[in-house]
């Protein structure tokens, strides 16, 4: 879904699919998510704990995961995202926290 601009702006309308694009342009530039501190990545929480939240426009909000077979940890055994170099987008939430689905989206 990424990299289809067509259903992007389908499901999402222009601005929010254009903030999609600019972000998964600007993940794909860096080595690591904290490299892009413009983007305000935070931590998930509860059964997102090991997730990644970076706002979208309009409310939405993107999920990502780490997209190794074992993602790099810290000693505490939390992910350490600073050594993570490849994400998967799991999810978008729109501002009702309804989830869109991207079935088969490749890692960003």
């Amino acid at each position: 879904m990424c990299e289809d601009d067509a259903q992007a702006l389908l499901l999402y309308g222009p601005v929010v699919a254009g903030s999609l694009k600019n972000r998964v342009g600007d993940l794909r530039a860096a080595s690591h998510v904290f490299e892009l501190p413009a983007i305000r990545p935070r931590f998930g929480e509860g059964p997102d704990i090991e997730h990644l939240i970076i706002d979208l426009a309009d409310g939405y909000t993107l999920f990502l995961a780490a997209n190794h077979p074992k993602p790099p940890r810290d000693g505490d055994g939390a992910i350490n995202w600073q050594r993570v170099s490849r994400v998967r987008l799991l999810r978008i939430d729109s501002p009702e926290n309804t989830t869109v689905d991207p079935l088969g989206a490749p890692g960003v």
